[in-house]
């Protein structure tokens, strides 16, 4: 395996990635947790250094500009506004326990999120 520095970082990588996108069998794609634990093992013994399951990201690059946006600060409105915007409803069991913990747990139910 060659390795190659991850531009300013100073992390040595391997040159080879091996993405982890399809690992699952979610939607009826992908491989078998069985056979993904073969796969990682393999990449491991060769020296592999990085598994990433960024979807989008085929050149280092890419995966250098994708990685830039762990420094990025958004504002306060900024992230109420994404929050409101993916809010889930978690559905049964999860609204279930919060709207009996009160009266099965007394004080030791836990606050609202």
């Amino acid at each position: 395996m060659r390795y190659r520095l991850f531009g300013a970082t100073g992390l040595r990588v391997s040159e080879l990635f091996l993405g982890a996108m399809t690992f699952g069998e979610q939607g009826g794609v992908g491989a078998a947790p069985e056979e993904c634990r073969r796969i990682v093992d393999a990449y491991a013994y060769a020296g592999g250094t990085a598994i990433h399951p960024i979807i989008g990201a085929r050149r280092l690059d890419q995966l250098v500009d994708n990685l830039g946006a762990a420094e990025l600060e958004l504002p306060g409105e900024a992230l109420s506004r994404l929050g409101a915007a993916t809010e889930i409803d978690l559905g049964f069991p999860a609204t279930f326990i919060r709207e009996t913990s009160p009266w099965v747990f007394g004080a030791a139910a836990l606050p609202d999120a």
